[in-house]
């Protein structure tokens, strides 16, 4: 779909290292589906990687929350 096509070409810019246009596809993914784990594990993941840890917390706690494959990662994150 929509967000999940979004997710992943923000997931490709942050590779590429293009941060900014990374974070605003996977702002725009999780506005798109607000319960894509995915999307909200890598934005939390992209921001903490930008020493952006504050702004990342509340996407991180939410997958931490949820259980699943991407808690534990997740949670080390957050550490």
């Amino acid at each position: 779909g929509y967000a999940e096509a979004l997710i992943n070409r923000g997931i490709c810019r942050a590779d590429l290292g293009d941060h900014e246009r990374a974070l605003r596809d996977l702002a725009a993914g999780v506005k798109a589906d607000p319960q894509n784990l995915v999307g909200r594990f890598q934005r939390g993941k992209l921001l903490v990687a930008l020493g952006r840890k504050g702004e990342a917390r509340a996407d991180l706690e939410r997958v931490a929350g949820a259980g699943g494959p991407l808690a534990a990662k997740a949670e080390e994150l957050l550490r």
